[in-house]
């Protein structure tokens, strides 16, 4: 029966495993540091798509009343009104989507710039890593 030498291999195995010591000080920052900044472009791009979401709601039903109006109206001055009504309103939807999209775009780069700084101290990142996320506003929808 071939001899078994695992008990005389775990010396081996532990100096092997010494030889990779937890990542240095520097690493683990900038390591903590990358995934909170993808925590915050997830975040910005939520907000983002959560925001341009309502905005088409609000679009589509806006298109629906106009038509509706429109269909209804009784003079051509009503039918005109309902459509400028609806262009108004579209443009202001149009308006905030871009004032939204410069708004997030900043977030996005500033998280995708930024770094742990040395002076920050391990438990800072620890505790800023650990702390729960915020839900998203689906998940507070629901």
């Amino acid at each position: 029966m071939p001899r078994d030498n695992t008990t005389e291999q775990a010396p081996n195995l532990d100096a092997m495993f010494m030889l990779f010591p937890k990542a240095p000080q520097p690493a683990a920052q900038r390591i903590a540091a990358f995934w909170q900044s993808q925590e915050r472009i997830l975040e910005a791009m939520d907000e983002f798509t959560v925001g341009w979401l309502a905005r088409r709601h609000d679009g589509a039903k806006a298109a629906s009343s106009a038509a509706l109006s429109m269909c209804a109206a009784r003079t051509p001055m009503a039918l005109f009104s309902a459509q400028q009504e609806w262009a108004t309103g579209a443009l202001r939807r149009l308006f905030a989507d871009n004032a939204a999209a410069q708004r997030e775009w900043i977030r996005v780069c500033s998280a995708m710039t930024s770094t742990a700084t040395p002076s920050e101290s391990d438990s800072q990142i620890h505790e800023q890593h650990a702390s729960p996320t915020t839900p998203s506003r689906r998940a507070k929808a629901a």
